[in-house]
């Protein structure tokens, strides 16, 4: 088959779900095409073998493809108008409309009153359910995503992610001194839950070592912090740490807490859409999302409890090794190729 992916951007959120998918079916034997609605901004965080191309360069490729796989909302309605005899889908990774909270508004249309706001984030919503009633088949990463899109109409078909065991496993580690490495990922976007973490930080003041990721400056005051990290940076960082906290609302396909698991860091993670596919309490300690005081009550079990990290760290290991590629892709060659039934259930930990 020949298949093309747009991404909004290449350095969009969630991309590696793509360039996996994308290197994966290549090597299958099929003709893959990667290309983007914003610039090519060169990829050096996550490898992937294929050579994204500019759009106007995909044009024709948009007509001879067999399958035309869009990651966002502004992709598919793209590929939507496109005059074509492709097999249309929308990978869908997130509940887009969690990323438009309304202090997301007030920031950004600081002299506007509630009720503009309003207005503001009712057309935002609009657009994007429209996006969810597009002629396209849709593709999701996991059980939630395909729930929401049923109330639509649509069935879908559940493609969840997997771990790369080349590229994530336990490292050599960055020595570290007596107290707890705790690993920080996001920035200041309102979903990410950074302030939460911070606020529950502050309750164990010289208890631990505090690490941070994010793709701008440092969200919080850590003792070291990295920007953009490329992926071999990434599993260093986590095979050195002992808790990674990642405190998203909403958190399509989780696959940092994967990777924590696969380099042998314990997770501690909210209930998101992404997390349901394969966190639970054996394998990562799970809050609710916004939930300061039960944040901050598992943090304190996890750094006094050396023991209680290590059997999250066990499991945890166990969990990535099933989180495998080959499955998934299994799946989406079927869905692509427009064998597959819709609506199946297919997730690798169930």
């Amino acid at each position: 088959m020949k298949l093309v992916y747009l991404l909004p951007s290449l350095r969009v959120s969630g991309a590696t779900i793509i360039y996996e998918q994308a290197d994966r079916l290549a090597e299958l034997g099929h003709d893959v095409h990667i290309t983007s609605l914003d610039e090519l901004v060169g990829i050096d965080l996550y490898p992937f073998k294929i050579i994204p191309q500019k759009l106007q360069d995909s044009l024709k490729d948009f007509e001879t493809a067999d399958a035309i796989i869009a990651m966002n909302a502004v992709c598919a309605f793209y590929i939507n108008d496109l005059e074509t005899q492709a097999r249309k889908y929308y990978l869908l990774i997130n509940e887009e409309f969690s990323f438009y909270p309304k202090e997301l508004f007030k920031a950004k249309y600081k002299n506007l009153d509630d009720d503009r706001i309003k207005i503001e984030r009712d057309a935002q919503r609009k657009y994007l359910e429209a996006s969810y009633n597009l002629k396209l088949r849709y593709i999701v990463t996991n059980d939630d995503l395909a729930a929401m899109l049923k109330q639509f109409g649509k069935k879908a078909d559940v493609v969840p992610v997997g771990v790369n065991p080349k590229l994530f496993y336990p490292d050599v580690g960055i020595i570290k001194g007596s107290k707890p490495r705790i690993v920080v990922e996001g920035s200041l976007a309102p979903w990410k839950g950074i302030k939460i973490i911070n606020r529950a930080l502050t309750e164990f003041a010289n208890e631990f070592e505090l690490w941070s990721i994010s793709d701008g400056p440092a969200p919080l005051k850590s003792d070291k912090h990295w920007r953009n990290p490329d992926y071999q940076t990434v599993r260093k960082i986590l095979s050195s740490a002992d808790i990674l906290i990642r405190a998203y609302s909403e958190d399509g396909v989780a696959e940092l807490q994967a990777w924590a698991m696969a380099c042998g860091c314990a997770v501690l993670t909210t209930e998101t859409s992404g997390t349901k596919m394969f966190c639970d309490d054996t394998n990562s300690v799970i809050v609710k999302a916004g939930d300061y005081k039960q944040l901050t009550k598992e943090l304190k079990s996890l750094i006094k409890s050396k023991i209680k990290r290590e059997e999250l760290i066990r499991n945890g290991l166990e969990t990535a090794k099933k989180l495998n590629w080959e499955s998934s892709i299994k799946v989406l060659e079927s869905v692509l190729k427009g064998r597959r039934s819709h609506g199946g259930r297919s997730s690798q930990t169930k």
